[in-house]
C-alpha cells in the first residue's frame, strides 16, 4: 500500500535521502533529454544501522538503449563497495527546465533492479519518490511496486 507523506513527517534519514539525491540530481549527464534524475541508496551497517548515502545520476548516451538510470548507477556502486545491506532508496526528478511537478516512479529495469538488491539484502526495501519541490511525495516497498517480480526462485538449475 502506498503511502503519501508530508515532507515534515518524514524520518531524519528519508529527508536526508531525498536531499542527497536532488542535490545529486545536478551532476547527471543528460545532454540529450535535459531530464536529470538522482538517486539515493541508504547502505546498513552490520547491526542494521544507517551507515552512509550511496548516491547515483542519470547518465544519457546519445544512443539511447545504452543510458543508464540513476538507481542503476547507486545499485552498482554499492555492490562495487563490496555493501551487502541497504534499506531504503529516494528518486528525484530535477529537470533543467524548472521543477518537476509529479513524483518519479522507478522504469520497469530498475523496479526490477531494486528488487533483486532487495533480495540479495533480505530487505523489503523502501522507495521514496517525490517532485522537485518535495511537496508530492510517496513512499512504497518494491514489492508493491512490482509485485509479481522475476527472482530466483524462477531459474532452477
Amino acid at each position: 500500500m502506498s503511502r503519501k507523506v508530508n515532507y515534515q513527517d518524514l524520518t531524519p534519514d528519508q529527508k536526508g535521502l531525498l536531499q542527497s539525491a536532488l542535490v545529486i540530481s545536478d551532476r547527471a549527464s543528460c545532454d540529450y533529454s535535459e531530464f536529470r534524475v538522482g538517486a539515493a541508496l541508504l547502505v546498513l551497517n552490520d547491526k542494521n544501522e544507517a551507515f552512509k548515502i550511496i548516491n547515483g545520476v542519470n547518465v544519457e548516451n546519445v544512443s539511447y538503449p545504452v543510458c543508464t538510470c540513476s538507481e542503476r548507477v547507486a545499485i552498482g556502486t554499492f555492490t562495487t563497495e563490496g555493501h551487502t545491506r541497504a534499506s531504503m532508496m529516494a528518486i528525484i526528478a530535477n529537470p533543467k527546465g524548472g521543477p518537476y511537478e509529479e513524483i518519479l516512479s522507478p522504469c520497469g529495469m530498475c523496479r526490477q533492479a531494486i528488487m533483486d538488491l532487495a533480495n540479495r539484502c533480505g530487505i523489503d526495501i523502501e522507495v521514496i519518490m517525490s517532485n522537485t519541490a518535495m511537496t508530492k511525495i510517496e513512499i512504497w516497498k518494491i514489492s508493491e511496486l512490482l509485485p509479481l517480480a522475476f527472482d530466483a526462485k524462477h531459474l532452477k538449475k
